[in-house]
């Protein structure tokens, strides 16, 4: 951050208001610099790939499948307790325009506080009463998801258009029926931009809420998240940077494989124009 504070935006700054900015590339010229561009960034890539797997401790690699199931399911589950509360709340926010002006200040307020001022308060509560972090932490993984999911969901309910709200309640579409035919399809594109944000959140806060400590007393559970922790506070870097590198792919193969597939559902099959 501070390289782009200090570096970045000041040189861009200056190419844009100098006769660099105004200057105009042709096709043939972007297609030279691509050409030098590219190869310049794979080499970088791929000598710096080298040197973080030189690094890396390989004798720990085994150890990183069962960490990554874990922590893996427990954010897949506190992203569903997530959707499974927090949709079904939005909606109810959005479309009460009375309701929203009441809520809305009050969850601006919760969603600001620092997600580790209740750390502490949930670490005196385990330490007192000898109780394994466990279960608990998917709820710790909660508190850095369902602000996405909520802010999210009220936008959108609160967007739809009223005729759409009339021709429902003029079919009389009510239940199941109504969230499963009307509701869910027509915010479908801010559920998934909710979810997109949460599941960034709910990464970060996996690592914090795998171990906590108190003074000289900690709790744990296993996973990628507390093997972190523990070896940055260790000073063991190079199996603290295996977590993060392995935490790093984790994200990008989600990305790849399950957001952007669904972002692309939502944007063409469920766009209201």
């Amino acid at each position: 951050r501070n390289f782009c504070y200090f570096f970045i935006y000041p040189v861009s700054y200056f190419i844009s208001k100098s006769w660099l900015g105004k200057y105009k590339i042709t096709p043939t010229q972007k297609k030279v610099i691509s050409w030098f561009w590219y190869p310049i960034i794979i080499a970088i890539c791929g000598y710096l790939g080298i040197k973080l797997w030189n690094y890396l401790p390989h004798l720990e690699f085994s150890k990183m499948p069962i960490l990554m199931l874990l922590t893996g399911f427990r954010v897949f589950i506190a992203l569903l307790i997530s959707i499974a509360i927090f949709v079904p709340l939005g909606v109810w926010i959005g479309l009460n325009p009375k309701v929203m002006n009441i809520f809305q200040p009050i969850i601006q307020i919760l969603a600001a506080l620092p997600v580790n001022l209740l750390y502490p308060l949930i670490a005196i509560l385990l330490i007192s009463h000898n109780n394994d972090l466990g279960i608990l932490s998917i709820f710790l993984i909660m508190m850095g998801t369902q602000w996405y999911i909520l802010f999210n969901v009220i936008a959108g309910a609160s967007s739809l258009p009223n005729n759409l709200l009339e021709v429902s309640r003029l079919f009389r579409v009510k239940g199941f029926l109504w969230w499963r035919k009307f509701m869910i399809p027509a915010i479908f594109p801010y559920i998934v931009t909710g979810i997109i944000a949460a599941a960034g959140g709910a990464w970060n806060a996996a690592v914090v809420s795998e171990i906590i400590t108190w003074g000289a007393r900690s709790t744990t559970t296993r996973g990628l998240g507390s093997y972190i922790q523990a070896n940055s506070a260790n000073a063991s870097l190079a199996q603290a940077a295996l977590g993060c590198t392995v935490m790093c792919i984790m994200v990008a193969l989600c990305i790849v494989f399950i957001w952007k597939p669904m972002y692309k559902i939502a944007e063409k099959k469920y766009r209201i124009e």
